[in-house]
């Protein structure tokens, strides 16, 4: 089934989450046709929370890659979340 999903997919583990979520994200990836896979250094399950300025980035670079620009502003439900100052409000910039 997921072999037939064509979406561009974006599966981000942290390097210290644990061993079968790291292990789940890996098969994810190969079973998934367009999906990209990014390990986040010295973060955990909650990589986007802990270390928003390392996750991030990875998640605009798939927006920016398959949405229009106008399209991206609406689409990303962050952009109106990230409070000014917050590491991830840096990326931000559309």
């Amino acid at each position: 089934a997921y072999g037939a999903l064509e979406v561009p997919t974006l599966i981000l583990c942290g390097a210290r989450s644990p061993g079968p979520s790291r292990a789940i994200t890996r098969i994810l990836a190969d079973a998934l046709p367009r999906a990209s896979h990014r390990t986040v250094r010295e973060a955990g399950h909650m990589s986007p929370i802990t270390h928003p300025g390392d996750a991030g980035p990875p998640f605009l670079e798939l927006l920016r890659a398959y949405c229009a620009p106008g399209d991206m502003a609406r689409s990303i439900a962050m952009v109106d979340m990230a409070p000014a100052g917050h590491p991830f409000a840096n990326h931000l910039d559309m």
